[in-house]
């Protein structure tokens, strides 16, 4: 689901609106979030949970937050937050981009950015990218792609804090 500033959710009882509202409160509050309940599982699904939350748009602010899970010119970042069957749970996360474009980010001087990026679409003609003139043109043209093709990005997801808590009624881990 995308999220706005203000989003609505509405569909008959049962399709999940609670369920979703559960699973961020889960996220991003963890032990002080009301838990899950089994009937929060897809279909009585078994075994590992997951919640996966992607950000966009990343600001310094953001960044700094983020720490050390994010490049320092990452303008997204993916976070997953997972519980094992055995009622252990972790988060991980990575700064997921497009391998093609690296070439392109790794230089800073204007006409640079628009040469790696022209040579790239004379390269690549499949990926689809527009002709950009300028700078600032090339960098929208290079999240606008990725914005579309999240399957195509890569990057190895990177522990972002571990957390081995148990679900209620189960002892606290050491």
């Amino acid at each position: 689901m995308h999220f706005d500033e203000v989003t609505t959710l509405i569909g008959p009882n049962g399709v999940g609106k609670s369920t979703v509202l559960r699973a961020l409160d889960w996220f991003f509050n963890g032990p002080k979030a009301s838990d899950l309940a089994e009937d929060d599982l897809t279909r009585g699904a078994e075994g590992d949970l997951s919640v996966e939350v992607e950000f966009e748009r990343l600001t310094g602010q953001d960044r700094a937050v983020l720490g050390g899970h994010v490049t320092v010119n990452s303008d997204r970042c993916i976070i997953w937050k997972i519980r094992h069957a055995d009622g252990s749970e972790m988060m991980s996360g990575n700064a997921r981009r497009f391998p093609s474009f690296k070439s392109i980010r790794e230089v800073s001087a204007a006409n640079d950015i628009k040469q790696q990026y022209n040579r790239l679409r004379a390269e690549q003609p499949e990926l689809g990218l527009p002709a950009a003139t300028t700078k600032a043109a090339v960098e929208q043209a290079l999240k606008t792609w990725e914005l579309e093709n999240p399957h195509r990005l890569a990057g190895e997801p990177e522990q972002v804090g571990h957390r081995d808590r148990r679900r209620q009624g189960h002892p606290e881990a050491g």
